[in-house]
């Protein structure tokens, strides 16, 4: 798939294929100005006039398809959950302000159906309304660094080309987005921008963490609605909330339940045994962070070896997210230590999942720090610290560490934010774009995304220092 140069407002997707952000009508419907606008852009790529007046009749029935024209308004399309996001369950995102970053899974649910009406010779024409330029513009720019392996710099470059500033009252800066669980919608210098979405996608294709031909969106999503878990560093680091307040979502029971489904296998013979616990908190020293750098080639390739578990299971073609209780899942996982972020008293541990995680030889370690701070630099280079031992016991493959705060979104995202710009080539604000699609609302506060942009780097400038 290639991408051209835009005209007047229109950014050509490859072939006859364009996207326009204009205006629309109160009733949803794009305004015939603006579709105008879109067939003089067409004109203007030197389009036969015959398929430029089919264009245009199509694009009086918006969102409809037929052998030669499909018409996309994604904000519109449940396929693409209308580019919001409603919590996953876990979260009530009713009374928030609705701009936020596509989710990964719409991104590259959005660059394979692209690719596939492209590849049977068929024109898309994207549209959407100013309010959800941004999530478009990801949309857009996805296809050119996933599929047109194009640089996320690239693809901005373009974008802006084809997105000049309308006169429709945008407000400075509508390339960004604010915080997750933002009432008002304000942005400021540290806020996720469509180019760090983009950023983040190029170092995640480049780095083997995301193969969207390969990618498996439905368990992705089921991993997160169910066990409120996303890979944040496919095959190293897993984010999830609280266990003990997840197994409280109605719609799937019994997580905390001991049961397996491997037939004649304990929990025990799933993992290798190891200790029963390690609180690392108390033993927090002032050693500097030391890289945990592996060839490429020994890194994961894409997301779907990811969802393969490296332990032993009952049924090797399941995905781990279809287990039925969370020791099951971690397991199937290939987890092996689980970090616990939040202090003790911030949930109800007294018979909950701490000794069943030992039952199934999990090891768990505290860094419990603050909600809504930063990782203490002495806390973040102990972690970093304990990964490498733990990346010596695996001769150096990843053993896939779970970390969980009370949320699973601000210090979780934090500290793995430490870990990834520290071991991976990943920049602050790039990880920062990753995590907010990979995980809806990681980063809830300034000072999670202050940690990100700026504190990761200067754990970074230390590492190279070494």
């Amino acid at each position: 798939m290639s991408f051209s140069k835009g005209h007047g407002g229109v950014m050509s997707l490859g072939g006859p294929s364009s996207w326009l952000c204009c205006r629309f009508s109160e009733d949803g419907r794009p305004d015939i100005g603006a579709l105008a606008a879109l067939t003089t852009g067409l004109a203007a790529q030197a389009m036969p006039e015959e398929a430029t007046r089919r264009l245009h009749d199509a694009l009086l029935s918006p969102q409809t398809s037929g052998d030669e024209v499909t018409v996309w308004i994604p904000e519109q399309m449940k396929a693409f959950h209308f580019l919001g996001w409603d919590g996953d369950g876990h979260f009530d995102r009713s009374t928030c302000f609705p701009k936020t970053p596509p989710q990964l899974g719409d991104v590259v649910k959005y660059v394979r159906m692209l690719d596939d009406q492209q590849n049977q010779g068929h024109t898309v024409i994207h549209l959407s309304s100013e309010p959800y330029r941004a999530q478009s513009a990801v949309l857009v720019g996805a296809g050119l660094v996933l599929s047109g392996r194009v640089s996320a710099k690239g693809a901005w470059a373009a974008i802006k080309r084809a997105s000049p500033d309308m006169g429709l009252g945008a407000h400075k800066g509508w390339e960004r987005f604010p915080l997750p669980f933002s009432f008002d919608g304000k942005t400021g210098e540290t806020s996720v921008t469509v180019l760090d979405c983009l950023e983040g996608l190029q170092s995640a294709r480049d780095l083997g963490w995301l193969d969207y031909r390969t990618f498996d969106v439905e368990a992705w999503q089921l991993l997160r609605r169910k066990f409120d878990a996303s890979w944040l560093v496919p095959g190293e680091m897993l984010a999830f909330g609280d266990p003990a307040s997840t197994a409280q979502n109605p719609a799937y029971p019994e997580l905390l339940s001991p049961k397996s489904r491997a037939k004649g296998t304990m929990f025990q013979d799933l993992v290798p045994t190891s200790p029963a616990s390690d609180s690392t908190a108390e033993k927090v020293n002032s050693a500097s962070p030391v890289e945990i750098g592996r060839p490429l080639d020994q890194r994961l390739r894409n997301w779907s070896d990811m969802t393969t578990s490296t332990a032993a299971t009952a049924d090797d073609s399941r995905d781990p997210a279809e287990a039925d209780s969370f020791p099951e899942f971690l397991s199937e996982a290939g987890v092996k230590h689980v970090v616990r972020l939040n202090y003790s008293y911030e949930t109800d541990r007294a018979g909950s999942y701490v000794e069943l995680f030992r039952q199934a030889d999990l090891v768990l370690h505290d860094f419990e720090f603050e909600d809504g701070t930063a990782p203490p630099l002495r806390l973040a280079d102990a972690f970093l610290q304990r990964c490498k031992t733990w990346f010596k016991e695996e001769n150096g493959a990843p053993p896939n560490i779970a970390v969980h705060c009370k949320a699973g979104l601000g210090r979780t995202g934090a500290i793995v934010a430490f870990y990834a710009t520290a071991n991976h080539e990943i920049s602050g604000p790039a990880f920062h774009g990753w995590a907010r699609m990979c995980r809806r609302g990681t980063y809830r506060s300034l000072r999670d995304v202050f940690v990100v942009v700026v504190v990761v780097a200067v754990v970074v400038i230390v590492v190279c220092c070494l």
